[in-house]
């Protein structure tokens, strides 16, 4: 009876309480889309451009007025010359920045990538420890039915010599 009641408890098949989460992430990982760079698509970009825009535009109009103070008031050709290049000077700068903004976009699309790793590592941890637990319980669950099956063994032993002695 001891023996039955111990192989009674023998722990059930491993269920992994981390599968779907794993798979989610795995699939998450597996289809991210490669790091491509829009400056048009990135919010710093236009942040910037706006400035720079509007800067390049300040600066267009002083330098366009200046110009046309030297001349009475008159706008000219030098003028609009003159403010053209001060504007494009601006939208120069602007460009000098999306190598820097591109970096910047790089270093965060790696960084979310890491996090997703990192995320998957510890879940893939947690799932590991929780198998070696269940392994273990299995195990003492084996060494505690072999103890019952000798005792068990060493019971039936011990009725056939008692039997054996009675009957000599």
């Amino acid at each position: 009876a001891y023996r039955d009641s111990v192989a009674a408890m023998q722990p059930g098949e491993y269920d992994s309480g981390f599968e779907d989460q794993l798979q989610a992430l795995y699939d998450q990982i597996e289809g991210r889309e490669a790091f491509s760079y829009d400056p048009e698509e990135d919010e710093a970009y236009r942040r910037y451009a706006r400035l720079y825009a509007a800067q390049g535009a300040a600066a267009m109009e002083d330098t366009m007025g200046q110009a046309a103070s030297l001349t009475g008031g008159y706008g000219s050709s030098y003028a609009q010359a003159v403010g053209q290049q001060a504007y494009d000077r601006y939208l120069g700068e602007l460009a000098a920045l999306v190598p820097e903004l591109r970096q910047a976009a790089l270093a965060e699309y790696q960084q979310e990538g890491k996090a997703l790793q990192n995320q998957y590592s510890m879940l893939d941890a947690q799932e590991k420890a929780d198998y070696d637990r269940w392994q273990a319980a299995r195990g003492d669950w084996q060494k505690q039915l072999e103890a019952a099956q000798a005792a068990y063994e060493d019971a039936g032993s011990q009725d056939q010599k008692l039997y054996q002695t009675l009957l000599a």
